[in-house]
């Protein structure tokens, strides 16, 4: 197993050999920089998964440092250390990617917790991204299988995230109840008028290696975190189920707001690197007779083709931007109309008339079947009497329009 190597960057002698033993001594392999420029050397020619920086380097600032590792090496993870901590620092390198920022002197367990955490994410986010190249690659999601993988990693990450924090509350209860079984004992001490110095200090001492200030604020973070991915991984279980039911071959009142916040959930590694997706859904939709499998098919498919329209007007997106996706339900006297709108490539007009041909596709060899949108029209036209078109202005974006009958037969 490879093992995890971390980069020292600080200017003074002492603090890189003295972080260098105690990292090697927990097992990290570990490279030291006397600056950035050095720093960034290193960086080239080596496989770092966490850089510890200084801010005062005297080369170059810590958070040019930051900058620069982050740009060329994006999965490296980092945490900034520094002697001369503010506010303006911390939140600049925050935004700069930092996983975290830690005030000289910092407690040595505190800065192994945070590099543990660090790592795990640095783990997480290379799975994510190796998954969405996958996805990306594949040809267009058109069933619950296809969806298998992404699925599988958004409930991985909060299960990952959760068994970190147990095992952090695990050993916090361990140190804290060696205090707890000190004071106990002084407690008693204090009844039988036996108290000693030497009881007082220990109490002092332990109370000291416990650090319960930073107990006090990481504890309740770490049980609000963990319920969090908890209710994420319920949430996905739900949607799944609901997803993925036998669907009956007869028409069935559905919840067309719910089918479609169940697409959004089991389609969110499809979207969430690229755009953010906003629902304006009519409170006052009344349950539609369809076949509900096939409509939660249409609504993946066009949520699908959305995101990849994104991606394709985005580029390579140096700066992380995001597009956005509105999906909206209103009732009308007659009919349902559902809109899905994106801030994607939008279609050009010589190819409107063939949107809906049969293996019909823009997309990269590999990336699209061209059946996904001959589907959703033979959904929606064939089998539920409605109608599907599209409005759309090559690189502004494309707003696909479902109609649907309120009165099925």
């Amino acid at each position: 197993m490879k093992k995890t190597v971390i980069l020292i960057i600080d200017d003074d002698p002492a603090v890189r050999q003295v972080l260098a033993d105690i990292l090697e001594f927990k097992g990290y392999g570990t490279l030291v920089a006397k600056d950035g420029a050095e720093a960034l050397s290193l960086m080239q020619a080596n496989d770092i998964d966490l850089a510890l920086i200084d801010l005062g380097l005297p080369d170059i600032s810590g958070l040019d440092v930051l900058s620069r590792i982050k740009a060329d090496h994006p999965s490296t993870a980092a945490i900034i250390l520094t002697g001369n901590a503010t506010l303006e620092s911390a939140m600049d390198a925050t935004s700069r990617g930092a996983f975290s920022y830690l005030q000289k002197p910092y407690d040595i367990d505190q800065l192994l917790l945070q590099i543990k955490r660090a790592i795990e994410k640095q783990q997480a986010d290379l799975e994510h991204e190796k998954l969405n190249i996958q996805l990306l690659q594949a040809q267009k999601l058109e069933s619950v299988g296809r969806l298998a993988a992404g699925i599988a990693h958004e409930i991985n990450t909060p299960i990952q995230f959760i068994s970190s924090n147990i095992a952090f509350l695990k050993e916090a209860f361990k140190e804290s109840s060696h205090l707890i079984t000190s004071l106990l004992e002084l407690l008693e001490s204090i009844k039988n008028g036996t108290v000693t110095e030497a009881q007082i200090k220990q109490n002092d001492d332990i109370l000291a290696h416990l650090d319960w200030d930073y107990l006090q604020e990481e504890i309740p973070r770490a049980i609000d975190q963990s319920n969090d991915g908890l209710q994420r991984v319920a949430s996905i279980v739900q949607a799944m189920k609901e997803f993925s039911h036998p669907g009956s071959k007869q028409k069935v009142n559905a919840d067309l707001n719910q089918l479609i916040e169940t697409t959004i959930t089991i389609s969110r590694n499809e979207w969430k690197y690229v755009a953010t997706v906003d629902t304006d859904l009519d409170p006052e939709l009344q349950p539609l007779p369809c076949l509900a499998n096939e409509m939660g098919q249409v609504f993946l498919n066009l949520l699908v083709n959305a995101a990849h329209a994104i991606e394709n007007q985005l580029g390579n997106n140096p700066e992380g931007n995001k597009g956005r996706i509105t999906i909206s339900t209103k009732q009308h006297d007659q009919h349902v109309e559902i809109r899905i709108s994106d801030t994607g490539c939008g279609i050009p007009a010589h190819i409107h008339n063939k949107v809906f041909d049969p293996f019909f596709t823009t997309k990269d060899v590999g990336k699209g079947t061209g059946q996904g949108l001959t589907i959703a029209h033979d959904v929606i036209v064939g089998k539920h009497k409605g109608t599907l078109v599209f409005e759309a202005e090559p690189g502004s974006g494309t707003t696909f329009i479902i109609r649907l009958p309120r009165h099925q037969e």
